[in-house]
């Protein structure tokens, strides 16, 4: 027997290592169920995509993922189309959706306060003084001119009014210690924005049964995958 049908079966395969006759072809991406990535973004409140964004600064994409991503877009103009229409259905423009996730936030404080009385009393003191501080203001600059006062005194009186009220209340708002609305950069809220346009794009191509790199659906994902573990640890830590 010779060297080369040494190392061959009967059928002529390898008789050592990996055979690879049967090997099967790519799968074809299946469809997945449960929301798309920009309904779900819908969702995030502020806190999360700020924390989001503070991530996403120092998780910079390499030159080559961009490429990978950029290429998937321009190869499906008709879906990235789709998936940027329902990133503006669900969202809006990336500065609505940062304004709408402050929203949410006011909303989920709100509501955490007034579960218990000792919330209540924290948050109805301040906002009580809030309202009769705004009440205050026209109540005077009608008042004090029905009431005979002149103009050169009507003004000083409203300023000092106005610099007082806005200090005390201001005072009170901080010893309420109220959680802090995080600001987000209007050029990151616009990254996470794309982030999920990606996501989006590639939930819609998995849902048509397209086939998908698996380095390049990782790249389009992993932006909108790193939104939803910051938002479910900033959820977590809230729920303490």
């Amino acid at each position: 027997m010779s060297r080369q049908t040494e190392y061959l079966l009967a059928d002529g395969s390898p008789r050592y290592g990996i055979r690879t006759d049967d090997a099967p072809a790519p799968a074809v991406s299946k469809p997945v169920t449960g929301k798309l990535p920009a309904e779900a973004a819908a969702g995030l409140h502020r806190q999360q995509l700020a924390m989001a964004a503070a991530l996403r600064t120092v998780r910079f994409r390499s030159e080559d993922a961009e490429e990978l991503v950029a290429k998937l877009r321009s190869e499906h103009p008709a879906e990235h189309v789709e998936a940027l229409k329902a990133a503006v259905d669900h969202l809006g423009t990336p500065r609505k959706w940062a304004r709408a996730s402050l929203y949410r936030f006011t909303e989920q404080v709100t509501d955490s306060l007034m579960d218990s009385p000792a919330g209540v009393s924290r948050f109805l003191i301040p906002a009580v003084a809030a309202v009769l501080f705004l009440l205050g203001i026209p109540a005077l600059a009608i008042g004090l001119p029905l009431a005979g006062y002149e103009l050169s005194l009507t003004l000083p009186v409203l300023a000092l009014y106005f610099f007082v009220g806005a200090r005390f209340v201001g005072s009170m708002m901080a010893k309420a210690r109220y959680p802090e609305r995080f600001k987000l950069n209007r050029y990151l809220a616009e990254d996470l924005y794309l982030d999920v346009v990606d996501a989006t794009l590639v939930r819609i191509l998995q849902d048509k049964g397209t086939e998908i790199d698996p380095v390049t659906e990782r790249m389009a994902n992993r932006g909108w995958r790193d939104i939803q573990a910051v938002a479910a640890k900033v959820e977590e830590i809230y729920s303490l």
